[in-house]
């Protein structure tokens, strides 16, 4: 495919020939800052697909490998997906037995998902989130807020509140009807809450190379250990 693209000073055009092609980004990825003297842990996960707290775990057991006294999970842009998953990971952080999310509905009544026992670091975290930070993802990170006090930075995440149930249609479509809400440990209920509201307001500032948030987010986290 060829496109023109024009200058904005020149008024010049340019030719150029693209290529259309799949753009596949990895799930989790993972690295080791030294941040004010402390060896910190930064892992982002972008959705909570199947099998998304397998390679949490090991992002976050290869971080803790090279040294790092604390981790900065990054759940910006992050649009949830399973509810398992985000229990799952809640599990790799809380101890066994720790409420993460609360549903109730009329259909299926009320449940209560707790931790298991896949518990693989007890290291201070702090929580990047953001208005793309929805669903599983702010259930993830109400449960971290909640259970362990872990600091949340960032701005004001998504506000899912509701999940819903898919039923099929006799044309071969389907309907996905809101059939409850959840809650967070404190019962909270983040539609109506409008969303988690960090500890600590922070944004990534566009025009500039830096990530501010993150930025922000480690000098946090470097206050908090050692």
């Amino acid at each position: 495919m060829k496109i023109g693209v024009r200058a904005g000073k020149s008024g010049k055009l340019r030719e150029l020939t693209i290529t259309r092609a799949e753009v596949s980004l990895p799930n989790v990825s993972s690295n080791v800052k030294s941040v004010k003297g402390k060896k910190l842990g930064y892992v982002r996960l972008l959705s909570f697909s199947e099998g998304a707290h397998a390679l949490l775990a090991n992002a976050v057991k290869k971080v803790r490998k090279e040294g790092a006294e604390g981790i900065v999970l990054d759940l910006r842009h992050n649009p949830g997906g399973l509810l398992d998953e985000a229990v799952l990971c809640a599990s790799l952080f809380l101890p066994e037995g720790e409420t993460v999310v609360i549903t109730k509905s009329r259909t299926q009544g009320e449940s209560v998902h707790k931790t298991g026992s896949g518990r693989v670091i007890s290291l201070p975290v702090v929580v990047l989130i953001d208005g793309g930070t929805a669903s599983a993802a702010e259930i993830l990170a109400a449960a971290l807020a909640d259970d362990s006090g872990a600091t949340t930075v960032g701005t004001r995440s998504y506000g899912k509140g509701l999940f819903q149930e898919e039923q099929s249609l006799s044309n071969g479509g389907a309907l996905k009807l809101s059939v409850g809400a959840f809650f967070t440990p404190k019962g909270v209920n983040l539609a109506a809450s409008h969303g988690i509201h960090p500890d600590v307001k922070a944004k990534d500032a566009l025009k500039t190379p830096a990530d501010e948030a993150k930025q922000r987010a480690l000098g946090l986290l470097a206050g908090q250990v050692g």
